[in-house]
């Protein structure tokens, strides 16, 4: 309150503290007033942060199933992420699986990163080994890398030696290669030397020029005098 506002000679009232209840019930029916599609999706980011409120989940998840703008349901489906409640993780699921919109279906597979649960890295798994839209099992693939567990390195390892989707081998080396443990380099050289896809030996060559590990560089050069 020491800082200097200027009011252009408004009254300022002070109400007092609220609880987190009492908070999101007023966002709520400010979010039923509005048309404006931005201020729908500022109100459910004011909405979201209130992570102690026992309507904030309910509310997102009933705007992430509605019937609004799909860029509206993206919002909803960020917010549950960063609530990171257990309970988001099913609806995120279905929202990455089966929504009608490409745009919602990106959003949910980040927000389910967001998690930090065992859980939602077996859920990352499930995606990039089984969604059926290719897209989403590329930014599964991507958001597993940030998990860097074993199990994730080892489903990152297994889609780019065999998946049939190039994309999502692809941003599986990606994702691999933004975890730094000298395991993670072993497995870049290695297919950077050998992997049948010529355009996947090139990334991981791309990969390796990015190291810092002395161990990269003779591996290049290796490579280069093959």
């Amino acid at each position: 309150m020491e800082l200097y506002v200027d009011l252009k000679k408004k009254p300022l009232l002070w109400l007092g503290g609220a609880e987190d209840d009492q908070s999101v019930g007023l966002l709520k029916d400010l979010y039923d007033q509005q048309s404006s599609t931005e201020m729908k999706k500022d109100l459910l980011t004011a909405i979201g942060i209130h992570q102690n409120s026992r309507e904030a989940f309910p509310f997102l998840v009933g705007v992430l199933k509605g019937e609004q703008a799909d860029n509206i349901r993206a919002q909803a489906a960020f917010w549950l992420g960063q609530q990171n409640r257990s309970e988001s993780l099913s609806v995120l699921m279905d929202a990455a699986q089966d929504d009608r919109s490409a745009r919602v279906k990106e959003q949910s597979v980040f927000a389910i990163g967001q998690l930090s649960s065992d859980e939602s890295t077996e859920a990352l798994i499930t995606l990039a080994r089984k969604a059926r839209d290719t897209k989403v099992r590329a930014k599964a693939a991507f958001w597993l890398g940030q998990k860097a567990s074993q199990k994730a390195m080892a489903t990152l390892e297994s889609i780019i030696a065999d998946d049939e989707e190039i994309d999502v081998q692809r941003q599986a080396l990606y994702a691999l290669a933004q975890i730094h443990t000298s395991e993670v380099l072993d497995r870049l050289i290695t297919t950077a030397k050998s992997h049948r896809n010529p355009r996947i030996r090139k990334q991981a060559i791309q990969c390796l020029g990015q190291s810092d590990d002395p161990r990269a560089l003779d591996a290049l050069i290796a490579i280069v005098r093959n």
